[in-house]
Formats: C-alpha cells, sequence, structure tokens
C-alpha cells in the first residue's frame, strides 16, 4: 500500500474520536481536488450518499441486534473496493482493541448481514486504482473519507452499545475502531 495512503489512515481516528464528519470529509475533498483535480472530486462529492446512509443504519440495526444476540463483542463493516464498493456487517464473537496489534478477531465471525454499495465509488475506483497515481490515492482516500463519514452519521449520540464497531475497506489493516466495547 501507498506510504500516502497510510499516512492519511492513520489520520482518521483523529477525526473519527471527535465525530467530525464534515470535517475528514472537507479535508479529502480538498486532497482529492489538489491530487485528483478539481473535476474527480466534485464527481466524488456530488455522489447522493442519502440513500446509502439510510440502507447503512438499517444494516447496522440488524447486525447489532444479531451482535446482542450472539454475545459478540464486535460489528465489523467491511466494503469491498474493488468488488463495485459492496459491503457487509460482519458480526464478530471475540474482539480486541488495536492495542493489542492483531486483526485476527475480525477472522471468527459469527453471523454476516449484506450491506449496501456505492457502484458509483466502484466505477471511480475501477477506473483510476488504490494508489497507482497521485490521481488514484485522491480519489481513493476521498472515498474512504466519505464512506466512514457515512458510518459515523448512522451513530446515534449517546446510544450505548455492547458491541464495538469497526469499518475498514477488506484487507485493511489495522482495522479503524468507530466505537469500542460498551462505549456511547
Amino acid at each position: 500500500m501507498g506510504r500516502a495512503i497510510v499516512e492519511a489512515l492513520a489520520r482518521f481516528p483523529k477525526w473519527i474520536a471527535k465525530r467530525n464528519w464534515d470535517g475528514m470529509e472537507s479535508t479529502f475533498h480538498n486532497q482529492a481536488r489538489e491530487w485528483s483535480g478539481r473535476s474527480l472530486a466534485r464527481k466524488i462529492g456530488d455522489v447522493d450518499l442519502k440513500p446509502y446512509g439510510a440502507a447503512l443504519s438499517r444494516g447496522l440495526a440488524e447486525a447489532l441486534k444479531a451482535a446482542e444476540e450472539k454475545d459478540a463483542k464486535a460489528v465489523y463493516f467491511e466494503y469491498d473496493m474493488e468488488s463495485g464498493w459492496v459491503s457487509r456487517f460482519l458480526v464478530c464473537g471475540p474482539y480486541t482493541p488495536l492495542s493489542a496489534g492483531s486483526e485476527e478477531w475480525s477472522d471468527e465471525r459469527v453471523a454476516e448481514i449484506e450491506g449496501p454499495g456505492i457502484p458509483e465509488f466502484g466505477r471511480i475506483y475501477r477506473t483510476y486504482g488504490f494508489d497507482r497515481s497521485d490521481q488514484a490515492k485522491g480519489s481513493t482516500l476521498y472515498m474512504i473519507a466519505r464512506t466512514v463519514a457515512a458510518m459515523g452519521r448512522c451513530l446515534a449520540p449517546g446510544a450505548a452499545g455492547g458491541a464495538a464497531l469497526c469499518i475498514a475497506y477488506r484487507d485493511q489493516n489495522p482495522i479503524l475502531r468507530m466505537r469500542e466495547v460498551g462505549e456511547a
């Protein structure tokens, strides 16, 4: 994975901790404008994610309910950039925080729930790729930021939950933590 993407992803927890979804999107929109050009950044920004957010909310509610019923410790939302930005909620029995240094917990699933996709992002990704050029890096990071922000906006303020909530694109390491176990 390109160094620029790794470095940028390392900054995501700052926005996640502050629940600063608009700031996250704005930062990566500006970066996409610089790296990918105004036209591509606008094309990504113009994708209407309201229906996606509604579908995310429904899927998240179903996944959290499954986690509670199965006494699972985490819900991991995974989206696959290479398969058209399709997604799934993985309900995982065990969980370890980022400080443990291992993401093996995410392989132990007790349930899987189909999630929504963003076909427009999938088409853009197929055109530019992950990190083969500055244009690719800028567009990839902006689409990731919009996806993470969409999930973040689904989290009910102050709603406590037993399971941790994590998000990542397929094969991302480390996985981003949106909420830790029992955190409001």
